[in-house]
């Protein structure tokens, strides 16, 4: 997984049509009547580097554009297919980023395997969006600049690596990555192939969070001597080598993933399924063996060839081993082989596996060589594990899931007759995979059961390693779980239409493994079962405080927004998000039934003003704006509203270049 990159140049990916495209209709019309003023400019395949840079005199190239820009700045890339890679090596500002993206409409930057890479982001302080990425003879995407956000792309078709990151404080977010590592296309090396994300020496500081990572000819997201990496809500799937794999790398948290393999996809290595999640220390020069603080939690893999597994360090290394990890409140599902293993190092130390439901059909539960260093408790295996990884607390048998386990998450809710229900330790994990608060009651596994469920015994979970392709029980009752819907692609990121695949030397992959805003590629392959049709679960987010006090949190679908808003991770934020935007005019709406209102949001030098309405009317302006970043802060309405239902509406009232936040709403 790391090594020299073997080039295996015969297995070009045939050509692949977009079927289709980003479009903001109002953000189009809006950008065409602007100018370049010096602080906006526009390229296009048609235009002319003699051209002043507007939108009806674009520049032609890459290289004239991008030499113009500085902090501030915004270059709008009109529809087309560009042949010329992207290189981005000046300097945006704290406060003044430097903005890459597409105009409204299809971007493709497609180099034709003729240079390496197609886009190269050295500056720091950029934003690079919505773009299509693909061609590349070895990187498609690669950052080595600070301060650089990655999102919206569709990257594919890249010898190597998808999108390589080796700065600093970079988020990588809601991307879609698909047939990379085609150096390894014919599936015969035995180490060297790449990643569809990479975060590698010198990435520090980076969030990898709602991309989905899918049918790559190496590794799904992989941090290799990175540190201070986040691994957050991304749907990975049928990957060669790993699905998502920590190497040598320290300060990394994995959460909130889904991570699935489906039978016969045509990505086996060795005729299994890649694993789901794996850690290792693979040899470095100079670089020892680091691996150390690994946090594992509220994921859900399921049908790979393991759940998530330590492979150990090169043999060269000393002090090698699991070190002060967490493998905390997951699911893994029916691995075709061993569903949890930790291969013993001498620097093996203080690491917990706890309150995980672990099941494989054969009872391969764990394969642990030596159990110094590790502490289980409140796991809830299938059968009675090995004696060493017998825990305080344990739970045995079934955990029984509401429906037959499947493709999407919402399929491993716990039905009200679960024993996995009750069953965990409280640890300190405040939120499920959902988002869910954990408490009074804490559960085994990644889903927290948040309600009585009025609906017929669920189905037991059969002795099969293989999904089931229909739930034996409908979702229909009015009373289950709240399950909200996903929040894992921001608002902003367009749909994106992935293209079929019409090639045979790169199987189709399926649609169901999916939940998010993305149309991929419709399977042509009967090998691989449709994921359970569902009806769509009651959804709510809202906390209850106290009797008299609820809070709704930036996610809950029961705030309507407007366009121009992101989604923003941040451990101090309320439940770990919130919600910005730097569009003038933006606004997010509540319809509540109660007295009175508090707002959280989040402050800092570049934010401006909210305009707060109740029933139409103004009755406040809140200003964001403080000397640093402060989280939770709080406005209290201080007036009594007449009982029954009220509507509150929030409008980002600027200035233009700063932004607005929403992080809850608190109704009393």
């Amino acid at each position: 997984m790391h090594k020299t990159v073997y080039r295996v140049m015969s297995g070009i990916l045939a050509c692949v049509m977009l079927l289709g495209c980003y479009v903001n209709a109002q953000a189009s019309s809006e950008r065409s009547l602007l100018n370049a003023t010096g602080s906006v400019y526009y390229v296009s395949t048609t235009g002319s580097d003699t051209n002043p840079g507007t939108s009806a005199a674009p520049f032609k190239t890459f290289a004239k554009a991008t030499s113009m820009l500085g902090p501030g700045m915004t270059l709008y890339i009109l529809p087309g297919v560009y042949n010329e890679p992207l290189k981005i090596s000046n300097s945006g500002a704290d406060g003044a980023w430097i903005d890459v993206e597409s105009a409204g409409g299809a971007v493709t930057i497609d180099i034709k395997n003729q240079s390496n890479p197609a886009v190269y982001v050295r500056g720091s302080y950029v934003t690079l969006k919505n773009l299509e990425i693909k061609g590349s003879n070895d990187i498609c995407v690669l950052s080595s600049g600070n301060y650089v956000h990655i999102s919206g792309l569709m990257v594919h078709e890249c010898q190597t690596h998808g999108i390589h990151v080796a700065g600093q404080h970079v988020e990588v977010t809601g991307n879609v990555v698909y047939a990379t590592s085609l150096a390894n296309q014919a599936r015969t090396a035995s180490s060297g192939w790449g990643s569809a994300i990479k975060v590698s020496l010198g990435g520090n500081d980076v969030l990898v969070e709602g991309n989905t990572v899918f049918n790559n000819y190496g590794e799904g997201i992989a941090s290799t001597r990175g540190s201070n990496v986040v691994i957050r809500a991304n749907t990975v799937y049928d990957n060669f080598s790993v699905n998502i794999y920590v190497d040598n790398s320290y300060d990394i948290l994995v959460e909130k993933n889904l991570v699935t393999c489906h039978p016969n996809s045509g990505f086996e290595r060795n005729g299994a399924p890649a694993s789901g999640i794996s850690m290792g220390e693979e040899y470095y020069l100079g670089w020892g063996a680091k691996l150390d603080r690994i946090t594992v939690r509220n994921n859900i893999v399921a049908f790979c060839r393991r759940g998530v597994y330590y492979y150990g360090a090169a043999s060269s290394l000393t002090n090698g081993g699991l070190k002060n990890s967490t493998i905390v409140y997951n699911t893994f599902w029916a691995s075709t082989d061993t569903a949890l293993g930790v291969v013993y190092g001498t620097g093996q130390t203080n690491s917990l596996i706890a309150n995980n439901i672990i099941w494989q059909a054969n009872n391969k539960l764990a394969y642990i060589e030596n159990f110094s260093g590790l502490t289980f408790h409140n796991n809830m295996w299938k059968v009675v594990p090995p004696s060493g990884a017998k825990g305080a607390a344990d739970r045995v048998g079934d955990p029984l899931f509401l429906t037959t386990p499947g493709y999407i998450a919402q399929s491993f809710a716990l039905s009200s007759a679960s024993p996995a229900i009750s069953g965990a330790a409280n640890i300190g994990m405040a939120t499920d995979y959902f988002g869910n608060q954990r408490g009074l009651s804490y559960e085994m596994g990644a889903l927290q059961f948040l309600g009585t469920i009025s609906s017929p015994t669920p189905a037991a979970s059969t002795a099969t390693s293989a999904p089931i392709s229909s739930p034996t029980q409908p979702l229909t009752s009015t009373a289950l779980p709240l399950l909200p819907t996903s929040t894992k692609t921001p608002t902003p990121i367009p749909t994106l239409i992935v293209p079929t695949f019409t090639s045979t030397t790169l199987p189709p992959t399926a649609t169901s493994t999916v939940v998010s805003t993305l149309a991929l590629p419709t399977s042509t392959s009967t090998a691989v079962p449709p994921a359970p049709t569902f009806t769509a679960l009651p959804i709510s987010t809202s906390i209850l405080l106290s009797k008299t006090e609820t809070i709704y949190n930036d996610t809950n679908p029961t705030l309507i927004y407007s366009q121009n808003w992101q989604t923003v991770q941040r451990i101090r934020a309320y439940q770990g998000s919130y919600q910005f935007t730097e569009k003038t005019g933006s606004f997010v709406t509540l319809s509540f039934t109660g007295q009175s209102f508090s707002l959280l949001y989040t402050t800092g030098k570049g934010y401006g003003k909210i305009d707060v309405y109740i029933d139409n009317q103004l009755i406040a302006t809140v200003d964001q704006k403080t000397s640093q970043n402060q989280f939770q802060q709080r406005w209290d309405y201080q007036g009594t509203l007449p009982t029954g239902q009220h509507e509150l509406k929030l409008i980002f009232s600027g200035p233009d270049k700063f932004k607005g936040s929403i992080d809850a709403v608190v109704v009393r």
